[in-house]
């Protein structure tokens, strides 16, 4: 059988947006998947880990909570840039903290300021009074420009999140997980960060509609196929 040109075109257009869609629709699930991980370690109850030194492997840890037991670095404070909140443009706080175990860094991330607002005192915690909060490990992502600012002076400004970069500003190697302070902390700000910015529900919810609309094409293709071919009068 001899398929003509335009049916060729309009056949292999039709194999690529059903592929499309199905490949959308998977990867919508596979995201869900990891959403629900997150979500699922989140809502582990119980009592907080306690963390005093360097655990094994930081990614065992992520998005769970966890209480420090160490010092703070006051004196070589981050600040993150282009934060907003409620409008208004400002700052994300990350200051290190000393694990009292092995003396390994940690930055802990206390929240947002406004532009020029104090960023409050930071005292040694009283024994049993660690910061806590949630663990998780940033990534830079795709990045323009230095991370950190040309500046000498501390607090220093910064772009991204690179914890290569930030180890290399502050002298010190930084573990690679970030502390994300408890809201009732007394030396929490404002909290931005979010775990996940939609839920597993909403992944595959869209997984359904991607679905959902290569099964119309498929069933569009099916009666295109058995649509009787008109022939030319003999």
């Amino acid at each position: 059988m001899i398929i003509s040109a335009r049916r060729l075109v309009a056949l292999t257009l039709y194999v690529i947006a059903l592929t499309i869609l199905l490949l959308l629709g998977t990867w919508q699930i596979l995201r869900g998947q990891e959403k629900a991980q997150i979500e699922s370690r989140m809502a582990v109850g119980g009592k907080p880990l306690e963390i005093s030194a360097r655990p094994p492997d930081w990614s065992e840890l992520d998005y769970r909570r966890a209480d420090l037991s160490g010092n703070w670095i006051p004196d070589r404070e981050f600040l993150l840039e282009n934060r907003v909140y409620q409008g208004m443009p400002g700052f994300e706080v990350l200051t290190p903290f000393e694990l009292a175990g092995d003396g390994a860094v940690m930055l802990v991330n206390r929240g947002w300021i406004g532009a020029g607002e104090d960023r409050g005192s930071i005292a040694v915690d009283p024994p049993g009074n660690g910061p806590g909060g949630v663990l998780y490990r940033p990534e830079p992502g795709f990045t323009l420009g230095e991370t950190v600012s040309g500046e000498t002076r501390w607090p220093q400004k910064i772009l991204y999140l690179d914890i290569g970069a930030l180890s290399e500003r502050l002298g010190r190697g930084v573990e690679p997980a970030v502390l994300v302070l408890d809201p009732a902390h007394p030396l929490a700000h404002p909290r931005l960060w979010r775990p996940t910015a939609m839920p597993a529900s909403r992944h595959y919810g869209y997984a359904v509609q991607w679905w959902g609309l290569a099964l119309a094409l498929l069933i569009l293709g099916l009666i295109w196929r058995r649509k009787p071919k008109t022939r030319n009068p003999s």
